[in-house]
């Protein structure tokens, strides 16, 4: 509906309009549009729009000109007064959450988090850059950094999808995100992997251009509000800056070598890893 009532306004500004106009005027008008979703990047939108018009007119007497200047002066100042309020509400994004948007599972409280070790507000700051990097990465085809930030079974989806988007000379758009909402719901460890949920609400820009840039899914004039679950998995830290064999503390944690054994010193990954993404419900901003 959003979408819909600048449009309606304008349109219901122009009848108004030009019924004060002294002619006959015949016209024809029609709006559609549709919503898709499904990526497993984020999402993916298609809408569309057309419509046509066609007026014939004939006056006659001295006063046809007077009527229409005012009425097209008129006409123009409400189109103005539409934008500027149809972009003012797309520009704000303090606008409360809808419910059916919003977190609702509670938070891991501090004292759990506290022995794993974890800080609470770096987990949120590092997850959700490797939320954006991920979807910046998707959008530039980028499969290194991919790579980097997604488990084995994530990026070989992706990749396959990538590889369908790219035969058909497309790219999805990601830009402008925006964290609305960000909660860790649930922290576990298995055999010194820690894995974490997370769900985030984001509001982001999201569509699909061709190899001319021209959107084929999607619109460039709206965000989109998207709740996902995230999940990531972290190695635990176990004698850190120590050698494994000989339990040495070791200086120099670029050295590949322990200084005291010679025994090969082999760096553990301790990087947060997405290993899911579900998209759990998306609305416009």
């Amino acid at each position: 509906m959003k979408k819909i009532r600048p449009f309606l306004l304008i349109v219901l500004a122009g009848l108004t309009c030009f019924s004060l106009l002294t002619v006959n005027l015949k016209a024809d008008s029609g709006w559609d549009s549709g919503y898709d979703s499904g990526w497993d990047s984020g999402s993916s939108w298609d809408s569309g729009s057309s419509w046509d018009s066609g007026s014939s007119w004939s006056s006659s007497g001295g006063s046809g000109g007077g009527s229409w200047f005012g009425a097209l002066v008129m006409f123009a100042i409400i189109i103005v007064i539409v934008i500027i309020a149809s972009n003012n509400n797309n520009s704000n994004t303090s606008r409360a959450i809808p419910s059916s948007l919003q977190i609702t599972r509670p938070s891991v409280p501090d004292n759990v988090l506290e022995n794993y070790e974890l800080d609470r507000v770096n987990i949120l700051e590092e997850t959700f850059k490797i939320y954006k990097e991920v979807q910046i990465a998707w959008m530039n085809y980028d499969f290194d950094t991919l790579r980097k930030y997604l488990s084995d079974e994530l990026f070989n989806t992706y990749k396959m999808q990538l590889n369908a988007l790219k035969l058909k000379k497309q790219k999805n758009i990601m830009e402008d995100f925006l964290n609305r909402q960000m909660v860790i719901t649930d922290v576990v460890e298995n055999d010194g992997l820690i894995t974490l949920t997370i769900e985030l609400v984001v509001a982001q820009k999201d569509y699909v251009v061709d190899e001319n840039n021209n959107v084929v899914k999607g619109t460039k004039a709206h965000s989109m509000l998207v709740h996902y679950e995230l999940t990531f998995t972290m190695t635990k830290e176990t004698n850190a800056g120590k050698c494994p064999n000989c339990n040495a503390p070791l200086a120099n944690q670029a050295s590949s070598k322990c200084p005291y054994c010679g025994s090969t010193v082999v760096t553990k990954n301790h990087d947060l890893v997405m290993t899911k993404k579900q998209n759990k419900g998306q609305g416009w901003n």
